[in-house]
């Protein structure tokens, strides 16, 4: 601790049963209780002076205080108003659990890695959706690098079984090239790994947990780097135990094999020498990657949605649907993303020159790997329309195109597939949403029907803050990124709902208003979201 203000030093007495012999015991430890300044918003070490077992889990990791782990970081954490004997019976509590070992899994098992050395720059070690090593005692894996991230897969079971590639999908959203690939050594152990630091010592815990014969992880470990590796052998070792729900964990080991420089000499050698360091385990499973979004994904897996116009709102309604957990997108925008684009738009200038239909399926791929997104050629032509948006769920019309907008509502209407639009007026003030679901709600066309109706206000022009970039023969106008994607969240919220059945009848168009408009009637002069029902027109030409 940097800047202690306090710190009492003094004894604790445990009293507990045995597990074994149900015997009453009593221990007394040692114990410094520090307070920094942050003190009692930020919560105290508890450190213990008294000697614990190597290893003792739930304390501070390598090179820390040594301080015991007593409360998360989080709400159901240390808490101000805690008193003094709030805190020594919590630190009882832990030493009882230490003394009988039974940790539960109510307190936060800490990640095994923590007590090896940490790589200098706190590398992921990812697993995708292949990591699934076959039964059996060792096998070698695919390791690909990326910036701060090892993403392991496609293990075998024997030493010489071809290494497969990672899959492509998940290498590109971690932005790793398709070179650089190498392999490492996976080992499955039949209890949790005993932290070490030397080389040596993790060989002999993994000789010895997997019930192989003494030498065994050397051997194979010699087998992928050789005994003299030409130039300095980057590997990694991954151990599988059970853990302590019942299901397999994995912990990874990130290992530098040196070179020597005598002829005789080889890196088994200098087993104790070597330093083993700890990768922080990330699973990016599909189910990982939605599993803060599951509730929704759930329903939205089996959807597709296709997307019209991808600027602004159309990039930033297929990245939120992606995040919701859609099964598939198709991006249809032909216009290049240019630079102005950029603050506005969810692809950065790394991606300028390209459509804005690939930039905005490369976005996705990011964050959504296993979402199926692909950009589709731009068309007038009916036919060519009608064949695509037979394949969608919901079509979302994100061109300020009213002409387009009109064809689109013809075809969604002929083919009964839901449609949503959605458009920002006076500098995205006010956004419009609309949706339409064949035989449910009034159309495109019937909309205009009641642009005379009072009940359903007008937006009245004003100052769009119109200009025409140079070099791009298009107008485009001035509007805060936040208010579009505002309007842009309003919108996938819609579609969302409509998706799952589970937007109420009569929400068939919103007017989003972010900032009033004094001189417009209500609900334009009134903050809010605004609902509204929208009738059919009989007769109606589109969906009469």
């Amino acid at each position: 601790m940097d800047h202690p203000v306090g710190r009492w030093e003094g004894e604790l007495i445990v009293r507990y049963s045995d597990p074994g012999s149900g015997v009453e015991q009593e221990r007394v430890y040692q114990l410094a209780i520090v307070l920094d300044k942050g003190f009692p918003f930020k919560k105290p070490e508890v450190i213990p002076m008294s000697e614990l077992p190597e290893g003792a889990r739930h304390r501070a990791p390598v090179g820390g205080t040594g301080a015991l782990c007593l409360y998360s970081d989080r709400a159901e954490g240390w808490l101000p108003e805690f008193t003094a004997e709030d805190l020594l019976e919590r630190t009882t509590d832990w030493f009882v659990h230490h003394l009988r070992d039974d940790w539960g899994l109510e307190d936060r098992p800490p990640d095994l890695h923590l007590y090896y050395n940490r790589i200098n720059n706190r590398y992921l070690a990812v697993t995708g959706d292949d990591w699934n090593p076959p039964a059996g005692a060792s096998g070698r894996f695919a390791i690909r690098q990326g910036l701060r991230t090892f993403l392991m897969s496609s293990p075998t079971e024997k030493d010489l079984s071809p290494i497969a590639s990672p899959p492509e999908e998940l290498s590109r959203s971690l932005g790793m090239q398709s070179s650089g690939l190498s392999a490492g050594t996976w080992f499955r152990l039949r209890a949790e790994p005993t932290p070490a630091e030397a080389l040596g010592d993790v060989l002999r815990d993994i000789d010895e947990k997997s019930g192989s014969t003494p030498g065994f992880a050397r051997s194979k470990l010699r087998s992928l780097a050789g005994s003299k590796p030409r130039r300095e052998f980057r590997t990694i070792l991954a151990l599988g135990y059970p853990g302590a729900s019942g299901t397999e964990e994995w912990l990874f080991l990130d290992v530098i094999l040196p070179t020597t420089r005598r002829r005789s000499d080889r890196w088994e050698n200098h087993l104790e020498a070597i330093r083993v360091r700890a990768l922080e385990t990330a699973p990016a499973k599909p189910a990982d990657l939605v599993r803060r979004t599951a509730h929704s994904e759930a329903l939205l897996s089996g959807k597709h949605a296709l997307i019209f116009g991808l600027g602004a709102i159309g990039s930033s309604v297929a990245l939120l649907l992606a995040k919701a957990g859609i099964g598939k997108i198709t991006c249809v925008d032909a216009q290049q993303l240019r630079p102005g684009n950029c603050i506005r738009h969810m692809a950065g200038l790394r991606l300028c020159g390209l459509d804005k239909g690939t930039a905005v399926a490369a976005v996705v791929g990011q964050h959504a790997p296993y979402c199926n997104v692909k950009a589709c050629p731009e068309s007038w032509n009916p036919d060519e329309l009608t064949d695509i948006i037979a394949e969608a769920d919901v079509v979302i019309d994100a061109t300020a195109n009213h002409s387009f907008g009109l064809l689109l509502n013809e075809l969604c209407m002929q083919g009964k597939v839901a449609l949503v639009g959605v458009a920002t007026y006076r500098r995205a003030s006010v956004g419009r949403v609309r949706v339409v679901r064949p035989g449910q709600s009034g159309c495109m066309v019937c909309y205009l029907g009641h642009s005379d109706d009072p009940e359903y206000p007008l937006i009245p022009p004003g100052d769009e803050g119109e200009f025409v970039e140079a070099g791009c023969g298009d107008p485009t106008v001035e509007a805060s990124a936040i208010d579009v994607e505002f309007v842009s969240n309003v919108a996938v919220q819609a579609t969302r709902k409509m998706l799952t059945g589970s937007l109420p009848e009569g929400s068939d168009e919103c007017l989003v208003v972010i900032t009033p408009l004094d001189e417009a009637v209500h609900p334009l002069n009134s903050e809010g979201i605004h609902w509204f029902r929208r009738d059919r027109i009989e007769g109606c030409g589109a969906c009469g």
